[in-house]
């Protein structure tokens, strides 16, 4: 199986590893093209945040990654002489391939409830620093986001609205 039978954007339940490299929780994260499912930093490589994910594309089918192997640098020399120069050599994009397992699909109802579950789980990536601090405007409650971000995902009907849904409750 290859990276063409995905229909983006794709949803990935992987270990998130902590900065010590042991398994912490399970965090989602968003494949959104081609490009981003066959390119990984480093960091992720080193990490493993990428081994054993789940991924659920946007027609519902379901595999697993069995492997992974880093085919090597996709990133220009300049960006890698530039990044190694200051001490960022973990951000370095690699091109991946994979072996994936087709697994049984996962309906809907359960992906948006695990994607809830790694929300409140890993809250910190979720929480608008700016809006509790109050910069350009009245400070927001922490409760108050969580229920905006709950009612993204739960307004969600499939994949592409979930991802849309996020997008617009926590804009980049």
């Amino acid at each position: 199986m290859t990276a063409d039978s995905f229909e983006f954007p794709v949803l990935a339940f992987g270990p998130d590893r902590g900065s010590l490299g042991a398994d912490a929780n399970e965090r989602f994260y968003v494949l959104r093209d081609r490009r981003a499912l066959l390119t990984a930093t480093r960091a992720e490589l080193t990490s493993g945040s990428r081994a054993r994910a789940l991924l659920i594309d946007n027609s519902g089918r379901t595999r697993s990654i069995a492997r992974i192997e880093d085919l090597g640098p996709a990133s220009p020399i300049w960006q890698r002489i530039l990044s190694w120069i200051f001490g960022q050599s973990g951000a370095i994009e690699q091109h991946i391939a994979y072996e994936f397992i087709d697994e049984a699909p996962l309906s809907f109802e359960s992906v948006r409830t695990r994607v809830w579950a790694s929300i409140q789980r890993n809250m910190q990536e979720w929480l608008d620093d700016e809006g509790i601090a109050s910069e350009g405007g009245e400070p927001a409650s922490l409760n108050s986001m969580l229920a905006k971000t709950k009612t993204a995902v739960d307004r969600s009907a499939n994949l592409r609205e979930l991802f849309e849904n996020l997008d617009a409750a926590w804009p980049v």
